[in-house]
């Protein structure tokens, strides 16, 4: 009795356990047919999305698709998306050299300097004409007072001559007077104490001036490079982040079939409804985050932008590594630098104007010669109502002892400005330093990235590929998935940020190094 009831209870658990795998199998079957109908109608909804979905049909087909299923599958997907070619579609093409060539020629401030430069020049060449003599015309007429008239005869011998001699002997009155002069002025000691020392300190200060504006267009120039960058970081993340989105729709959909088919439990579709509106979310802040940049580099290049702009460099390209040492960029970069090279000239300048200053304090030698046309001329005797020429040419030495203590002050103001921009050049050459050692090592440091976000991508696509085959199979859950998504998409954002940051460094290296 006992021997049979064991092999009935055999019996009915032989057929409980198949009919459990017949069911099981049966459940496997249907999943897969709803999960190919999600893929499949998630792959037609990306294609028709996507403005590059008919040039990569076009394209041959890759070796991996003559691979079997194992093989393909999402990882195709992550295949076909390539941010640096996304980026390279636009309407307008664009580099950073050319967005920095578009900031400097239309720059209120790169303006502002040229025009600081040209009243430099001017301020020079006025100078210059202080070496020339000075010539002067001059009219002049003078109406006279009347006066009593004074003889030549005296005494008892004016009472010796007739009444009517007597007029004849009198000065006579021209009331009228009018003088034409010409005079010629040549300032002999100021000339080589005073006016040569000025002009070479005004052409000083001019040449300083032309060193400030590249400058200045230096650093607009490396702000429109930045925008730029920041232009092209803001598409790659919106990219990034639809990116994101999609993969979160596609593993909703995979799990809707799942909860549908009763193999996993409905709080993992909610779960995933959260991912897919925090992509959504991401999507948002991203397209607004590509508004700001896209403004912010419009008003740079002074050109309003409304499509997207074709970044027609390599990003993805890798620099060359630093070959010379840091003395040798420090001293290459003081030779370049136009900041550097405007303080040395204005030292110089400096130097002139407290030569020019010191030489006031001193009498001056002047050689003046004029040509005088008059009627009546004073220097005719007797004079007559007529237009007479004379001439003189005179040797003047003059000194004042206000010019002692004027010219005093005006060396000691030139002496502090001295002092300043000495002052000025020092403070710059410490902050060289610090600025080409900052710039050494974020472009060291953004290459290193670089190297590890392009393996790190690799890592990610492969691992993200592999957790939706598993999940698929049974053999992973949803959060797993989940992780795998924001690895790939944080993967894929350093990877950009790396090849953005590398290209920012190179900027701002070759700012310090003072290259245009």
């Amino acid at each position: 009795m006992c021997l049979r009831d064991r092999s009935v209870f055999s019996s009915m658990r032989s057929m409980h356990i198949s009919r459990f795998t017949t069911l099981h199998a049966l459940r496997i079957a249907v999943v897969t047919l709803l999960l190919l109908h999600s893929r499949a109608a998630f792959s037609q909804s990306s294609d028709s999305q996507s403005p590059a979905a008919t040039t990569r049909e076009q394209e041959p087909a890759s070796p991996a698709a003559n691979r079997g299923p194992a093989d393909t599958g999402q990882k195709e997907e992550t295949n076909r998306f390539d941010l640096f070619d996304l980026l390279k579609e636009g309407e307008v093409s664009m580099t950073a050299d050319q967005s920095a060539r578009l900031a400097v020629a239309r720059s209120p401030a790169a303006a502002s300097a040229q025009a600081a430069l040209n009243k430099s020049r001017e301020g020079a060449a006025k100078a210059w004409l202080a070496v020339y003599p000075r010539l002067e015309l001059s009219a002049r007429y003078t109406r006279l007072s009347e006066v009593e008239q004074g003889s030549l005869l005296r005494g008892a011998t004016a009472d010796l001559i007739p009444e009517e001699m007597r007029e004849g002997m009198r000065f006579p009155q021209f009331l009228n007077q009018y003088v034409f002069r010409a005079s010629v002025t040549y300032p002999l000691s100021d000339l080589f104490f005073t006016i040569l020392p000025a002009y070479r300190a005004s052409e000083g200060f001019s040449e300083a001036q032309a060193f400030s504006v590249k400058a200045e267009q230096h650093k607009i120039a490396l702000q429109a490079r930045e925008a730029f960058y920041n232009y092209a970081l803001a598409r790659a993340s919106l990219a990034v982040a639809r990116a994101a989105l999609a993969q979160a729709e596609a593993h909703r959909s995979d799990v809707a079939a799942l909860v549908a088919a009763g193999t996993v439990a409905s709080v993992e579709l909610m779960r995933m409804d959260a991912q897919v509106a925090a992509a959504r979310v991401l999507v948002a802040r991203s397209q607004g985050g590509l508004a700001i940049a896209k403004t912010g580099l419009g008003v740079l290049i002074g050109q309003r932008l409304k499509g997207d702009i074709a970044i027609a460099e390599p990003l993805y390209s890798p620099l060359p590594p630093l070959t010379k040492s840091p003395e040798e960029m420090l001293k290459q970069a003081s030779q370049q630098r136009p900041e550097i090279l405007a303080l040395h000239k204005i030292i110089e300048a400096h130097s002139e104007s407290i030569d020019a200053s010191s030489a006031t304090r001193y009498p001056h030698l002047a050689l003046s010669a004029g040509v005088d046309y008059a009627n009546p001329n004073q220097r005719v005797f007797p004079q007559e109502e007529k237009f007479k020429p004379s001439w003189d040419i005179s040797a003047v030495l003059t000194w004042s002892p206000n010019d002692l203590f004027e010219g005093g002050h005006r060396v000691a103001e030139s002496e502090a400005d001295l002092t300043k921009t000495q002052s000025d050049l020092a403070s710059l050459e410490e902050a060289l330093v610090i600025e080409l050692t900052q710039a050494c090592e974020q472009y060291d440091s953004a290459r290193a990235a670089m190297e590890a976000a392009q393996t790190g991508i690799e890592s990610a696509e492969e691992s993200y590929r592999v957790r939706r085959e598993q999940f698929r199979a049974g053999a992973a859950v949803a959060t797993e998935v989940i992780d795998a998504e924001s690895e790939l998409r944080d993967a894929r954002m350093q990877l950009i940020g790396a090849a953005i940051d590398m290209r920012i460094a190179k900027a701002h290296l070759d700012r310090a190094l003072g290259r245009p």
